[in-house]
């Protein structure tokens, strides 16, 4: 499910940055290392995000900014935010998923009490 982002995050969302964003995930995607040929590439990965799903399994508000295709929010129960359509769109259907812009969250202040930041 993609949640709205508000109207006031949504025009804060250059839209250069928004289209050039859609460009280089397309281009780019992350999620081919985790099908990588080389199996290195996809042990690396794989390795780093059981790491992060390790280290972030008994917090209750996780937000995976940047989710991409989710492959993170697949090991852990967390909202994903991403400013790519196409990313979403390739997300979990059983995620909360929501299109903003990174740096103005659409979450009241004090809902995420920072513990981690990975990426």
């Amino acid at each position: 499910m993609i949640a709205p982002a508000s109207v006031s995050t949504l025009w804060k969302i250059d839209m250069k940055f928004y289209q050039w964003n859609e460009k280089m995930f397309k281009k780019y995607n992350n999620a081919r290392l985790y099908r990588h040929p080389n199996p290195l590439i996809r042990y690396t990965e794989n390795k780093r995000i059981s790491i992060i799903a390790g280290s972030v399994s008994g917090l209750e508000k996780i937000v995976d900014v940047g989710c991409g295709e989710g492959y993170l929010l697949n090991r852990i129960n967390a909202v994903g935010v991403d400013i790519s359509d196409t990313a979403l769109k390739r997300c979990p259907k059983d995620k909360i998923l929501v299109r903003a812009n990174a740096e103005n969250l659409p979450f009241s202040d004090g809902y995420l009490m920072p513990q981690y930041a990975l990426k």
